[in-house]
């Protein structure tokens, strides 16, 4: 996991995968986002928590990050849609 969350950290900063020429925030948030994966596993190893709690905690931390901080405006711009379509 930390491979995992490392990989996808360094590939957001260097733009590896940018499809739709994201910006910089973008990709900085994105990473930041998997730092936080890294970190809790980290932090869990030195609080004694196992790799049963470690892993899909941090897994769904990650999960949860990237909706609300990486697909915040395509989140924000379904809901207005939906509310506009529901309107007519």
């Amino acid at each position: 996991m930390y491979a995992y969350f490392g990989v996808t950290a360094l590939g957001h900063l260097f733009h590896a995968w940018e499809l739709r020429g994201e910006t910089d925030s973008k990709s900085y948030r994105l990473a930041a986002c998997n730092i936080v994966g890294i970190l809790v596993l980290l932090f869990g190893a030195d609080l004694g928590f196992s790799d049963a709690v470690r892993l899909p905690l941090s897994f769904l931390l990650v999960l949860f990050l990237w909706l609300l901080l990486g697909r915040r405006t395509e989140i924000f711009k379904d809901i207005e849609k939906k509310l506009k379509h529901e309107k007519t």
